[in-house]
């Protein structure tokens, strides 16, 4: 069994697990009573409130990935025509 960290019984500093971002630490067994999970929708709440994991686009960035998205749709299409068109040409 390991030894246990000093730091972390005197409320200091958690270090973070191998492989996660830095500054994300493990919920303390002091703060694990504030999560929970509603019954009904499963969703995860946090001393009472929704955790929200949304992430929207902002205008420009909205309107730069429909330019892409056509930009992709006329790139297929071009390429589809010049295909047909070289296999119409070489045609004995």
């Amino acid at each position: 069994m390991p030894a246990i960290d000093p730091k972390r019984a005197d409320g200091g500093e958690h270090p973070g697990k191998p492989g996660w971002p830095e500054g994300v630490e493990p919920v303390s067994l002091e703060d694990i009573g504030k999560l929970g999970i509603h019954r009904g929708t499963r969703q995860l709440h946090w001393n009472g409130a929704p955790v929200v994991t949304k992430h929207e686009l902002g205008p420009r960035t909205y309107i730069l990935a429909h330019l892409v998205a056509w930009a992709t749709v006329a790139s297929a299409l071009i390429g589809a025509v010049a295909l047909l068109h070289q296999v119409y040409v070489n045609l004995p």
